[in-house]
């Protein structure tokens, strides 16, 4: 659904009504929320206590999207061309990310994933395209095998667990790498993170008895 202009209500605990927040797209544009609903965030772009909010809008003359992150008043703090979908992720608990799906009017092309720091909201995008990097065997019961189908480079790679605690840090400098998690490690689901600096990918593993 398209509209002129949208208008987010904010509930407190007990339903009673905390805030009101208009969002006002650019001259000529639409709010968009056909494929991702605004996110209201504290304190992600400026450490303040001002909300802001991330969301899409939709120009009917260029046939595009484009993402902002805005205030509660209305100040703009940063604008993504062509990007349809977004999210937020913490996955690594050190630092909230942005990720988005870029549009080009029939599919989508990319997906980038942004920083956001104090004073630039977003950053150039880590990665534009991911890592092609397979995990075998997953499940895995001991260890597991990375293999960096176009190696270009040593890879950074961390585990995690389910709730984000760092099981180990490794550089990996070789087309295909054995990895063997320490022997205590209990059965359940963990995260491997893989980044050559540039690019970055993060697998979900699950190891079993």
């Amino acid at each position: 659904m398209n509209i002129e202009y949208a208008t987010l209500k904010l509930f407190n605990a007990n339903h009673t009504l905390w805030k009101t927040i208009s969002l006002t797209p650019n001259s000529g544009n639409y709010f968009a929320n056909d494929y991702s609903l605004p996110i209201v965030c504290d304190s992600i772009v400026n450490q303040d206590s001002t909300l802001e909010i991330i969301w899409t809008e939709y120009s009917n003359t260029t046939s595009a999207y484009q993402l902002r992150i805005t205030t509660e008043g209305g100040t703009n703090l940063a604008t993504i061309p062509n990007a349809r979908f977004y999210a937020l992720s913490q996955m690594d608990k050190l630092e909230t990310k942005l990720i988005t799906k870029t549009w080009n009017g029939a599919k989508y092309t990319d997906t980038k994933v942004w920083r956001f720091t104090a004073l630039t909201p977003v950053s150039e995008p880590l990665k534009s395209t991911e890592l092609d990097v397979r995990i075998s065997p997953n499940p895995f019961t001991t260890s597991f095998a990375i293999n960096n189908t176009h190696y270009e480079g040593p890879l950074s790679i961390r585990l995690f667990d389910a709730v984000g605690k760092l099981i180990l840090s490794e550089k990996i400098t070789t087309h295909n790498t054995t990895l063997t998690p320490p022997s205590a490690l209990p059965s359940g689901v963990y995260f491997l993170e893989l980044t050559d600096g540039k690019r970055r990918v993060i697998k979900r593993l699950i190891k079993i008895k």
